[in-house]
């Protein structure tokens, strides 16, 4: 109980003022925008019934099965730009419960945080861009954040 509340103070606290977020709670398009990044999150139903295939892939927000709910799309738009997104940037993230865009502290910097989970599969996940490219992602478990995580970096050949 003391770490569930210890977890929901340190994602409260980790939300910066220039942030907009969302909760998400059912499967369907979402999206949300604050006037310079625009993101939209489709969510689909998971496989509920019958063996999961791909059950033993999932490291975040589901262990051993299917999660109930998966991120089936992420579009990002910079400016009104597209950024382009690899699936792999979010196809491991299971049962995402929020989604936030958090401004950075430097120009054109800014960061989208899905968190997803419950208790023992619970992750805060960051996507951090620099203008219209991808940067990293940061995906720390919920419950032992500084022990268990996985960090993917993006390195794109960007004529401009």
């Amino acid at each position: 109980m003391i770490r569930e509340i210890a977890f929901a103070l340190l994602l409260l606290l980790s939300l910066s003022v220039d942030a907009a977020a969302i909760s998400l709670n059912r499967a369907g398009v979402t999206t949300l925008s604050d006037g310079l990044v625009k993101v939209t999150l489709g969510l689909e139903s998971g496989r509920t019934t019958g063996p999961c295939p791909s059950a033993g892939s999932w490291r975040w927000g589901s262990e051993q099965v299917c999660p109930e709910q998966r991120i089936s799309s992420l579009e990002v738009r910079y400016q009104r730009q597209a950024v382009f997104i690899p699936y792999s940037a979010f196809a491991d993230l299971g049962n995402p419960s929020s989604v936030a865009i958090e401004r950075g502290s430097s120009g054109g910097t800014y960061s989208i945080k899905i968190v997803g989970g419950e208790a023992a599969t619970s992750y805060v996940a960051v996507l951090k861009f620099k203008g219209g490219l991808l940067l990293e992602k940061v995906v720390r478990h919920g419950e032992f954040p500084a022990s268990a995580w996985e960090k993917t970096l993006y390195n794109f050949n960007v004529m401009q």
